[in-house]
């Protein structure tokens, strides 16, 4: 976001609305040896105290389905054996059914809890202790679950496995959900970051901790710097992030308050002072979105507890305005980007489309309506963030709901017409960015920089020449 929010989240405020509706806002265990309980342990006599050698292969029906005259199963029948994944793929502890034994598909390594927990036994009380999700149970997988094997996935992965019989759904509940980083189950929040620039070749990066810190780094001179912690024994922030620079020293940023509020924060040169309430007793939902049209003119926008985007301005006498509700029902926070001749605020409504607002020469009080942006078939998954590099340059990005990538569009007439169109391109991404907003900024003409929250927590970088995506560089965490 230059200054102008030439590019960057404060120069991106997409307008995830949508007017009226429009804008409105593991698997089971492959025990190879598992599953024959019946045929060794089932014959209730046949398979006698030892149940068959199926047991030990875990899943058979009963490490000791005795079948026998009780035909039980054996009292820890049909363990799910070292994969635990079939809790007895056949664990019917002999042909007599018994119980599937009475521990039968705990799960195992695997944590599938048996997926069949007794073909033709009850498998029961088997199957109920395998939703335990075994150790690895439920790989969580991209949508995170915490750790690498997520720990089921947050209970989704881990109950859909614990099947192990007919009383054994109970999986999910073993799905611990891991301590890992990213995903639902993990411990790094889901704030978007933001990206600024001061002047050509410079660029500010910040991020917020899980503990609601904001974190800074700088690009300057050819390289990057470390992470600091600004205000970091102020008030946490709670949401996206959007920063916008004043002029070529001072900073200006935004974001939500743990109790909703709108926060703000302004450097005087180099040092961030704390943060304090921009909104006394006013609240909103998801992020904030700032750009300057040119120096000591500022926009702020939020989306109000009513989904509808507000807009705030201040003018060159330092003077605000009151808030305009431009309406809208959106879904993400926004992000704009300004001009000294307009100013356009996108944002994502609740049809998971984009939409954009755009009020010419900065007028406080006249917008346009809301323009939807060309249609992806499913959607997006994040907010989007917007740029511009000339007067009727501005570029677009927000992440897939299907493939997970970044995607690209962009208009070369102020946003009457896409050049794209329908077809959005990749920037790839995909396994690395999470459904955060992302950020991005041009500090020159044809050069983009932009910034999203990975799956690891970490903040990543994308540099772009010319309408070309660069290498996406992991900027580390904090």
């Amino acid at each position: 976001m230059l200054r102008t929010k030439l590019g960057g989240r404060r120069a991106a405020l997409i307008f995830c609305l949508a007017i009226g509706t429009a804008c409105g806002p593991g698997s089971p265990g492959n025990d190879a040896g598992g599953g024959t309980g019946g045929a060794s342990g089932g014959r209730g006599g046949a398979g006698g105290a030892t149940g068959g050698a199926g047991g030990s292969l875990g899943g058979t029906g009963g490490a000791s389905g005795t079948g026998g005259a009780s035909g039980t199963g054996g009292a820890s029948g049909g363990t799910g054996g070292a994969s635990g994944g079939t809790g007895g793929a056949s664990g019917t502890g002999g042909a007599s059914g018994g119980t599937g034994g009475a521990s039968g598909g705990t799960g195992g390594a695997s944590g599938t809890g048996g997926a069949s927990g007794g073909t033709s036994g009850t498998g029961g009380a088997g199957g109920g202790i395998g939703g335990t999700g075994g150790t690895s149970g439920g790989t969580g997988g991209t949508s995170g679950t915490g750790g690498a094997s997520g720990g089921t996935g947050g209970g989704a992965a881990g109950g859909g496995a614990g099947v192990g019989g007919s009383t054994a759904g109970t999986g999910g509940g073993g799905g611990i959900g891991g301590t890992g980083i990213g995903g639902t189950g993990g411990t790094t929040p889901g704030h978007g970051p933001s990206i600024t620039s001061r002047a050509s070749g410079s660029l500010d990066v910040f991020g917020v901790s899980a503990s609601g810190v904001v974190f800074q780094k700088q690009y300057g001179g050819g390289g990057w710097g470390t992470w600091i912690s600004i205000n970091s024994t102020s008030t946490a922030i709670a949401s996206d992030i959007d920063v916008a620079a004043l002029d070529n020293t001072r900073l200006q940023a935004f974001g939500l308050g743990t109790n909703k509020e709108i926060y703000e924060s302004v450097t005087i040169p180099q040092t961030w002072p704390g943060w304090s309430s921009f909104t006394p007793g006013l609240t909103f939902m998801h992020g904030t979105a700032a750009s300057t049209p040119s120096e000591g003119l500022l926009w702020v926008f939020a989306i109000g507890a009513d989904a509808g985007l507000w807009a705030r301005y201040r003018n060159a006498s330092a003077e605000w305005s009151a808030w305009n509700d431009l309406g809208g029902n959106c879904s993400s926070s926004p992000d704009s980007t300004s001009r000294p001749t307009r100013t356009w605020a996108v944002l994502r409504g609740g049809d998971s489309q984009l939409y954009m607002k755009k009020t010419d020469n900065n007028d406080q009080t006249t917008w346009s309506g809301y323009s939807p942006l060309p249609t992806l078939v499913d959607g997006f998954s994040s907010g989007p963030c917007i740029t511009s590099w000339s007067d009727t340059r501005i570029d677009v990005f927000a992440r897939g709901e299907t493939d997970n990538n970044l995607l690209h569009n962009y208009s070369e007439d102020a946003g009457v017409t896409w050049t794209l169109g329908n077809a959005w391109e990749s920037w790839g991404g995909a396994g690395t960015i999470a459904a955060d907003a992302p950020d991005c900024v041009a500090w020159a003409s044809g050069r983009i920089d932009i910034v999203a929250r990975g799956i690891d927590g970490h903040i990543w970088h994308q540099p772009s020449t010319n309408g070309s995506p660069g290498v996406w560089a992991d900027l580390g965490g904090f």
